[in-house]
């Protein structure tokens, strides 16, 4: 077989050599399923002292395995290889590799004997690094890899389903809000419009007619939460959606400002209020809505059901006292007022009347945010009772109005029209009446926009189109602070901005609500092209749906004309939403653009600035997408523009309309996620089905494309909505980030039914049914549950007695650890049928940890030990609840049982049947495992504080895991209260003097770790205790340079000088690679005469201590209980007793 490759191979960070490549010999060996990573960047010196060096030789080079990937086009960062000629040597640099899977269960090899021999004419290019004094070795994101992998029997949930609403309780939801339009419309279209109100407002009705169909066609094809965001991201580009996220979002914003005005102005009507006090009191009702959100108290069903039969009521009534006032005084009001000139051009005051009645449909846009919690078909029903119901208050109220009050009353009380209509009708009771409803109604109508604004916000932080920091929770209600306090200044600042003016305020309002709904109808419209093969209940035509367009854009151009300065109110803050918006969709971007200029000013160098940046363009760029293929075509390569994703929001699952090309997923990815990492994934039921090319076709794709890291899946399973579940579940993916084709009518499966975060009101009906007897307790498991996405976060309070067959099998500085039975098992999946949880059958064994004197167990120590929990990174031991003992009170921790832990493999007896260069590639591989899981959880904010190899824990066929993170104080005390548990050896020297635990504490213990695995040795055999605090252990002469070095960088004596753990991470992958590869040959020699052999000692290695943290009264304890001993040479179980080479890496 031949094979050319002409491409650019960096060789350090200002030499770019052009290698054409050809192939005289090829042989392949890969093992896809590891993970390939290369060594720290010292190529520059040895290719020639000279910039302009240049070879023109011809030589053999000989590549070792793996070498086949150093070619990828327009590379300007090093590539994995160590290329040796006559002349001269070269090494690559700075790789940058995500984990592999936590539970890979094999991987397919390719076994060659023959190194790969190549012909190279080696030469220089004149095309320099962008960047020629700093290294963009980083922006090479990894190769990808084969993986074979093997779900759980019980699969993750499809789509959960809890109790759903019905037709009237949804819509009140968004009716409130439809109908509390009726409160702030009439006054302000009467003003306008004059005696031709009733008529513009009769015409706004025939507009919204056409939207029924237009809305429940998107309803019915894309049952998704996320309004016109949601859609348009299904239908058309990211940046697009993007403008629909921030139009929506300013409808919120005025929802909110225009009902706290509005509810003033009532009251400010019934009681003759200045108009500084109803500024004041608006700005007032804000904030404390703002309070109440972030207190976590939500608007239910059952409460909005309650407003809405209340606020019908009071209209209703005050219809009938109207009709009835009409009849007693006749119509001489009516002729009255339609003598009223106008503005004297009838047309012209109906079509403003008509623009600005529109706002008395606002409202009807929201029910599809939260279609997913109504029952199957609800939402076309909620669309049209919506228009009935505003057929049937708002034009006959407004013609009631003019039947009872003079015009010249309009223009007075244009703001509390509807009270004082009541006060005509029927006299102060009925005014009073209204003036109640209307700042019930209004006010829920505030907590409406600030609850629906939170759901928003959270949903595009989550698209990572918002910052970050609005998705941190409080922790005293678990709500997003800073999401409310956001929206709060938002809101608050438009108010100011137009100086309290409710018609300044409604005209905003008109302009961000019509956009909302014309993003709709071009929503539909996109769909029927982009979207055809949907399955979908309601159709609607392109002409229906094009007349709702241009019906929109002419009231909103309307608005727009009849009053100019609304429009400068509204490009404002839609101009500040959008720009925020787009520097986050760009935020890569932005990152490199700031990387190339702080190349230039090189003074800065020093201050680390482009690490920094490094790192956040690293974490950015890590979370891996995924695409379903069932085919290994990829026969459309670089032409023309991606086509875009349909992505579902709650239901979460994106799809392409082109599944066979592989190369527009690609070009998606790299244009609109800002991922560098994908993950192609194949579905089969037999190994025979598998296309023959997808590995090959796999290997092209992730050479086209260095800057994106390309991995190949394949599962043994059927496509359907539980196998998608477990597949996130099993991934930790989330779905808004799989892809799949467009589905066409005839797929077995909606599309509602591929989704689904977990449902919260399933569990919400079981609160009453449980109690551990502690407020802290319950609360944080009710919130935890609450907030669940998948059946992986959730926790339970789990009753003493369905734990079965105790036995102790170990103990530590919190109290014993049990191995028990749960009867019940954990929760695995979501069975559709029977819309119940479904549990592991047979029961679960669990580890059971109690902590001693917990009795009155802390909310701070919960929080602690429940951080990690919520961040859902793989690589964590699974905590399933809490439960308690009987007789002593004490609360216990139930978590995954895992059998072995890596001390003990570390100090087993057993030989491995390994070579030594295999044996330290074995040790590599665990440590960069544990580096790469601490290196997500500090970037998430989560520091371990009691990490050591006791506490890394594997279970039968499995990588090793992390557990029992926090776990640094006893459960009944603080943080602040200066005790703390842990291994003293693993203790970092600032933590033991006073200081907090960081993450520079977690480097330091990881260095500990380090030295461990490979020297076997007991942390301070000869060393009194009381010494310990200011000695650090001893590092063996015998350790390889490169390790000891690593480990004294971990151990630096200033915090902020140690290593970064993704830093170090990268340094034990470029090792693992070059032994790996056979490149290095210096350092696979100092490798293997590292000495693999047991450093005994007859000094006891204590497994916990407690560690008092004022400096001067530092001490520890020698003599320990037999049970905290651990013996070295003790043999272990026979279900534990295993070596290196069953560790399934």
């Amino acid at each position: 077989m031949r094979r050319l490759f002409s491409d650019y191979l960096s060789l350090g960070t200002k030499r770019v050599c052009k290698l054409p490549i050809t192939m005289t010999n090829e042989s392949l060996e890969s093992n896809v399923g590891g993970e390939m990573a290369s060594a720290e960047d010292n190529a520059n010196a040895n290719f020639g002292a000279q910039q302009n060096h240049s070879v023109n030789s011809v030589d053999q080079i000989n590549f070792t395995p793996l070498s086949i990937n150093n070619a990828r086009q327009n590379d300007n960062f090093s590539t994995i290889a160590r290329i040796s000629t006559r002349n001269s040597e070269a090494v690559t640099s700075n790789k940058s590799f995500s984990d592999p899977l936590p539970s890979l269960s094999k991987s397919r090899k390719y076994h060659h004997d023959t190194p790969y021999t190549y012909s190279i004419t080696l030469k220089t290019t004149s095309t320099p690094s962008r960047t020629p004094n700093l290294s963009n070795s980083w922006e090479f994101a990894g190769w990808g890899s084969t993986y074979y992998i093997e779900l759980p029997t019980n699969k993750s949930p499809g789509n959960e389903i809890g109790t759903l609403l019905g037709q009237w309780r949804a819509t009140s939801i968004a009716g409130n809000d439809l109908v509390a339009s009726v409160l702030y419309t009439i006054g302000i279209c009467t003003v306008v419009a004059g005696k031709y109100a009733p008529i513009s407002l009769f015409i706004v009705t025939l507009i919204l007619y056409p939207f029924q169909g237009i809305m429940s066609e998107v309803g019915s094809a894309l049952p998704l939460n996320g309004g016109s965001y949601n859609c348009l991201l299904n239908t058309s580009s990211k940046w697009f959606a993007t403008v629909a996220a921030a139009l929506e979002l300013l409808d919120y914003v005025t929802t909110a400002v225009v009902s706290a005005a509005t509810a003033t102005s009532y009251l400010s009507g019934q009681f003759n209020l200045s108009s500084f006090v109803v500024f004041w009191m608006t700005v007032g009702l804000l904030i404390v809505t703002a309070g109440v959100v972030i207190l976590g108290i939500k608007d239910s069903s059952n409460l909005a059901f309650t407003i809405f039969l209340f606020h019908c009521f009071t209209l209703t009534l005050l219809m009938v006292a109207s009709v009835v006032r009409w009849i007693i005084q006749g119509n001489s009001v009516l002729a009255e007022n339609w003598k009223d000139p106008g503005s004297g051009n009838p047309m012209l005051d109906i079509f403003y009347g008509t623009c600005i009645g529109l706002l008395g449909i606002t409202g009807f846009e929201t029910s599809v945010n939260y279609i997913e919690e109504q029952k199957p078909g609800v939402y076309q029903k909620t669309v049209r009772n919506m228009w009935a119901l505003s057929s049937f208050f708002n034009a006959p109220i407004s013609l009631l109005a003019l039947a009872i009050m003079p015009i010249s009353t309009f223009k007075v009380h244009q703001n509390d029209i509807i009270s004082t209509m009541g006060g005509h009708a029927a006299g102060s009771w009925l005014q009073t009446l209204v003036t109640i409803d209307a700042i019930i109604v209004l006010g829920a109508g505030v907590l409406t926009g600030f609850v629906g604004a939170t759901g928003l916000i959270h949903r595009m932080a989550s698209d990572r189109i918002l910052p970050q920091y609005l998705l941190y929770r409080n922790k005293f209600a678990g709500t997003y602070h800073w999401i409310i306090v956001s929206f709060l200044i938002f809101c608050v600042t438009l108010y100011a901005i137009v100086g309290g003016d409710l018609t300044s305020l409604s005209g905003v309002f008109a302009v961000s609500f019509l956009s909302v709904l014309c993003m709709f109808a071009i929503g539909n419209i996109l769909l029927k092209y982009k979207r055809g093969r949907l399955y979908r209940t309601v159709r609607v035509s392109t002409g229906v749906a094009m007349f709702g367009v241009a019906s929109i854009l002419t009231g909103l151009i309307g608005n727009i004309i009849y009053n100019p300065s609304i429009f400068r109110y509204f490009v404002i803050y839609f101009g500040i939403l959008f720009s925020i918006m787009l520097m986050m969709l760009n935020y890569v971007w932005i990152l490199k653009t700031l990387f190339f200029y702080l190349d230039k000013i090189v003074i800065l160098h020093k201050y680390k600035v482009a690490d920094v940046i490094v790192r956040l363009i690293r974490r950015r760029k890590n979370q891996p997408v995924v695409f379903f293929t069932n085919t290994d075509e990829i026969h459309i390569l670089n032409k023309g523009k991606p086509i875009s994703n349909l992505r579902a929001s709650c239901i979460e699952l994106n799809l392409f309309d082109a599944l066979t090309s592989w190369n527009i997923a690609v070009l998606y990815v790299k244009s609109s996620e800002s991922s560098g990492h994908l993950k192609f994934i194949h579905l089969y039921e037999r190994i025979e089905d598998i296309p023959p090319r997808l590995e090959a076709n796999h290997r092209v794709l992730d050479e086209l494309y260095p800057k994106i890291q390309i991995d190949l899946m394949f599962i043994q399973g059927k496509f359907d909505p539980e196998t998608v579940g477990a597949i996130s579940a099993h991934l930790k993916i989330p779905k808004s980030l799989m892809f799949i084709s467009c589905p066409g009518e005839k797929f077995p499966y909606k599309i509602g039914e591929f989704g689904g975060s977990c449902n919260s009101k399933r569990f919400r009906q079981n609160f009453e049914r449980w109690t551990s007897g502690n407020v802290h307790v319950d609360n944080l498991i009710k919130r935890m549950q609450e907030e669940a996405t998948s059946s992986k976060e959730i926790l339970e309070w789990i009753p003493w007695i369905k734990l079965k067959n105790f036995r102790q099998v170990g103990r530590g500085g919190f109290g014993a650890v049990h191995v028990a039975n749960w009867v019940d098992g954990y929760i695995a999946y979501w069975q559709e049928k029977d819309h119940d949880w479904g549990r592991y059958e047979g029961g679960s064994e669990v580890a059971v940890k109690v902590f001693e004197n917990s009795s009155n167990i802390t909310e701070h120590f919960l929080e602690e030990i429940f951080a990690a929990h919520r961040s859902n990174v793989p690589g964590l031991i699974r905590c399933f609840g809490l439960t308690q003992q009987p007789r002593t009170k004490n609360y216990a921790l139930i978590t995954e049982y895992a059998s072995v832990s890596l001390r003990q493999v570390i100090h087993s007896p057993a030989k491995s049947s390994l070579n030594a260069q295999d044996y330290s590639k074995e040790k590599l591989k665990i440590l960069m495992d544990i580096a790469s899981t601490l290196d997500k959880l500090h970037s998430l904010g989560i520091v371990h504080k009691n990490l050591h190899s006791g506490n890394i824990l594997k279970k039968s066929n499995s990588t090793f895991m992390i557990s029992d993170l926090g776990l640094c104080f006893q459960a009944n005390k603080h943080a602040h209260d200066k005790e703390f548990y842990g291994v003293d050896a693993y203790t970092a020297p600032e933590v033991k003097r006073g200081k907090p635990h960081t993450k520079e504490s977690d480097i330091y213990s990881f260095g500990v770790l380090i030295l461990e695995v490979f020297t076997k040795s007991i942390i301070f055999p000869n060393v009194q205790s009381e010494t310990r605090v200011e000695v650090r252990p001893e590092i063996p002469d015998k350790l390889p340079s490169p390790i000891s070095h690593l480990i004294t960088r971990c151990w630096e004596e200033v915090p902020e000088n140690r290593m970064h753990l993704d830093e170090v991470h990268r340094v034990l992958s470029g090792w693992w690679a070059n032994l790996w590869d056979q490149a290095d040959h210096d350092l696979m020699k100092q490798f293997e005469a590292c000495d693999l052999q047991y450093i005994t000692s007859s000094r006891k290695f204590t497994i916990s201590k407690c560690l008092n943290k004022i400096a001067k009264e530092v001490s520890f304890d020698n003599e320990t209980d037999s049970e905290d001993e651990f013996n070295p040479h003790k043999p272990l179980s026979e279900d534990s007793n295993i070596d290196f080479s069953g560790l399934g890496i």
